[in-house]
């Protein structure tokens, strides 16, 4: 045999090797990302609430859509996208009003992106301890 042939013939072995040896460290990291991906959906529950509290009120709204209900939930930052443009198809509603409710919408985006940038930044190394509300707003406090 040539050393050119024998030479492809040992890299083509060590390829196969590592190869394997990397599907194992993928199946180990794979239960890694489960149990990640599972602390991630309890952590958007406390979020998924707050959306959800304003699908179980647009029935009041709908039937009373100057009413206090409407206009405080139009006020909010995590219901104004869906109580507004209700509010906005069944009565009429000032323009400021609507402009309020955007930029509260908006100051509430950028507030919890910049939470979460906070958050993120110091959770990043505390990986397999799954922190309390006490913790985030110490993370918070420090980042």
């Amino acid at each position: 045999m040539e050393l050119a042939t024998l030479s492809a013939l040992v890299q083509a072995a060590a390829d196969v090797g590592l190869d394997t040896g990397t599907v194992r460290a993928d199946l180990a990291s794979d239960k890694d990302v489960a149990l990640i991906e599972q602390e991630a959906q309890q952590a958007a529950v406390p979020v998924m609430l707050l959306a959800m509290s304003t699908w179980l009120l647009v029935n009041p709204v709908l039937i009373a859509p100057s009413g206090r209900l409407a206009v405080v939930l139009s006020w909010l930052p995590w219901s104004s996208p869906i109580i507004m443009p209700m509010r906005m198809g069944l009565t009429s509603v000032s323009p400021m009003s609507v402009a309020g409710s955007m930029a509260v919408a908006i100051a509430g985006s950028v507030f919890a992106v910049w939470l979460s940038a906070r958050i993120y930044r110091v959770g990043l190394l505390m990986y397999g301890k799954r922190p309390s509300f006490a913790e985030l707003a110490r993370w918070v406090r420090r980042a």
